[in-house]
């Protein structure tokens, strides 16, 4: 029987940071939320909704170049992330105001 043994060279456990834990656990989940309710709300509203898939393409680009580009390079990942969650937050709020009932049934084509 081959048996590999791995021994950590650290001598403890190699926990992550704070930071790093509520990025991951808490933050990405936030945007990816707001992102399909902001999506939601646009097909809702929208006569034509497949037009609304080209903003879900449109954020995660943005938030792409935002995050490799020189701009931002220098900032923590989860501070990108934070700014896009308050962004995406407010403007699934300011949407809010323009979902009715009339739209909801002119929008759906079924």
């Amino acid at each position: 029987m081959n048996l590999v043994i791995v021994v950590p060279t650290v001598g403890s456990f190699i926990v992550p940071s704070v930071l790093s834990l509520v990025t991951g656990l808490v933050i990405v989940p936030v945007v990816a939320f707001s992102v399909v309710s902001l999506v939601s709300f646009l097909q809702l509203i929208m006569t034509n909704p497949t037009i609304a898939n080209f903003a879900f393409i449109a954020i995660f680009i943005g938030i792409y170049l935002a995050i490799i580009t020189e701009w931002a390079a220098s900032w923590d990942f989860s501070f990108i992330y934070l700014m896009a969650t308050i962004f995406l937050v407010a403007v699934t709020l300011f949407l809010a105001r323009f979902l009715t009932k009339e739209r909801i049934i002119l929008s759906s084509k079924g």
